[in-house]
């Protein structure tokens, strides 16, 4: 019998990408066209820490732990104002629609609804894939990278 290995949370997983990242920042094996802004490489921290975050709450729903998801899902509430401060002034309508799909899946851990919660995880997942693209291309570039070597 083979010995099942643990699964990694998306939390530990975002804090590890995290640290990849500067690694690899500091390594210089990153090299986008032009260099990063200290805002634009925050908001690629702070995207993944929602997606992170939604994603753990996704999970603990399925599992029943809606007391988790509850906690998890709340803590998108901490990283949004400084997505708010660099995607506002560039789309303030994305941003706006992206504070509402968040505020749509708290209440639908609140009401216990999985597949409503399953779907706007799905659709915040999708709207803050494009957050780095409208920021600059030098943060979506870093996020590719970050989530190819680290988060998939």
């Amino acid at each position: 019998m083979t010995a099942r290995r643990p699964a990694r949370s998306a939390t530990s997983a975002a804090a590890i990408g995290f640290f990849v990242l500067v690694a690899l920042l500091a390594a210089g094996c990153v090299a986008p066209a032009r260099v990063a802004t200290a805002a634009e490489i925050g908001l690629g921290a702070r995207v993944e820490q929602v997606r992170a975050h939604l994603g753990a709450a996704a999970e603990n729903a399925r599992a029943g732990g809606w007391e988790l998801a509850a906690v998890h899902v709340a803590h998108p509430a901490e990283d949004m104002p400084a997505v708010d401060r660099v995607l506002g002034p560039r789309d303030a309508a994305a941003d706006a629609a992206l504070r509402d799909r968040l505020g749509e899946a708290a209440r639908s851990v609140g009401s216990r609804d999985l597949s409503t919660l399953e779907a706007l995880v799905g659709d915040v997942d999708r709207r803050l894939a494009l957050v780095p693209a409208v920021v600059g291309a030098a943060s979506a570039q870093l996020l590719g990278h970050l989530r190819r070597f680290v988060l998939r």
